[in-house]
Parts: C-alpha cells; structure tokens; sequence
C-alpha cells in the first residue's frame, strides 16, 4: 500500500426509532503525522499533497506550487507518480466533495493554501552558525516571504519561531535559540502541527454537517484502525499504535 494513510476512525452511524439513518459522527484520535515529514521507499505522503501539485495553473500559482519533485517532503520516495491514481481527477473529485459539504470557494482555498504551506516548510534547509544558533540562507528567505504570503502572518514572527524555541522560568518566558538538528524537528513539527490542525477542522465541519443533533440514543459504531507498523526508524509513536 503506497499511501496507508494510518489514522484510528471512530464513527457513530446513527438511526431514529424506526431504525432509519439520520446522520453520523466521527471522531478520530490517531492519525498518522510522521507520514508528513518522511516516508518509506515505496510509499507515499498524503495524497492530498501530489492531488495539489496537479491542481490547476490557478490553483497552483495562489499556493506557489511546483513539480512534487521539488519538495523534501515528497522526494524522498519514488512513488511521486503512480500509474493506478490519476491525482488530477481525484482533485476534482475532492472539490466537488467540499462543495456538498457545503465548504465555499474561499475556504476551499484557504485550506488548500495552509496544506501547501506544509511542502514549503518541509524546503527550509537552515545554515549552522557556530554550532549553536542557525541563521536563514538566500533560499530559506524566499521560502519565508512565500509562506509569510499564503499564510498572511507576520514575517519577523514566522522566522523568530522557526530559530527559537521557549521555555518559561520562574513563569517568565525565555527564548532559546535553536542548534541546526533542533531547528529542523521545529520545523517539522510545525508542518505536521499545522497538518493536524487542517485534517481537525475538516473533521468538525464534516461532523457540523452530518450530526443528527438529539437522535444519537441508537447507533452502531464503527472502528477502523490500522493494525502494524515497522519502519526503518520506529520511535515511542510506534510502539504505541503497535
């Protein structure tokens, strides 16, 4: 499977006292976000990310998008490109989805624009400065003022984030400056916090569209979660979903 997309669902199908459905709910507490920054040889990120890459010239010039080959956190597997998945039409298919749940033209594009922000983040590369600090390099300063535009946040903060990290002593805040290995976990756990926080919003707005209100007395649940993982480099969140 080249995109086992491994997240725990839970989902309440719910029924009215003649026993016809009226709606349902999800509720997830598991999804995969290491997929984000890294994947296996073989397997695929999100397939969100290429269906972007294939979106139109529109599309792709509001996010700043190029070839998937462009971004670290899609080159590092050679499963860019699939003979099985067209990833043009399934982006049609995930806009038509939005439009029955009822997501206009804007917020479809403000999320498309924050899923982009992720590839962009995954491109920072950082320049080690006496081992101690990290600076960014003429390349890295085009990627801020890129995710600065479809982010519409304040450039001095973005970069400042990226560089530090903050600790609190005696309930006073304290910035750190971060070395070069610790700048790049930063930066990709902003990516799979900024992933997580899009897959919660839309998990709420489908929920907003499908929740029955007061019937939800009978119901049948429903669990799907992905079973075994073993990866190159397993970590605590392996041994957990094992």
């Amino acid at each position: 499977n080249n995109n086992s997309s491994r997240f725990g669902k839970y989902t309440q199908v719910c029924f009215n006292e003649k026993f016809g459905i009226v709606g349902a709910v999800i509720e997830d507490y598991l999804l995969e976000k290491s997929r984000v920054s890294f994947q296996a040889e073989g397997e695929r990120n999100y397939h969100i990310f290429y269906q972007l890459c294939c979106g139109g010239p529109e599309l792709k010039r509001q996010c700043a998008l190029q070839e998937p080959s462009a971004y670290h956190y899609l080159n590092q597997s050679s499963a860019q490109f699939l003979s099985e998945i067209n990833d043009k039409q399934d982006f049609e298919n995930l806009r038509r989805a939005m439009t029955v749940l009822q997501l206009s033209n804007d917020e479809q594009n403000t999320i498309f624009q924050c899923t982009a922000a992720v590839l962009h983040l995954g491109n920072l590369e950082f320049v080690d400065d006496d081992g101690e600090s990290v600076t960014l390099s003429a390349e890295d300063q085009k990627i801020v003022c890129t995710l600065v535009s479809i982010l519409q946040v304040d450039e001095d903060t973005l970069v400042h984030a990226l560089r530090h990290r903050r600790i609190f002593v005696r309930g006073e805040p304290t910035d750190i400056q971060l070395k070069l290995r610790e700048a790049v976990a930063n930066r990709d756990g902003t990516a799979k916090a900024l992933y997580e926080r899009i897959f919660r919003f839309l998990l709420d707005h489908i929920n907003a569209k499908t929740n029955p209100g007061g019937e939800n007395g009978r119901f049948i649940g429903i669990l799907d979660i992905f079973g075994f993982e073993s990866l190159t480099c397993n970590t605590f969140e392996q041994l957990c979903i094992n």
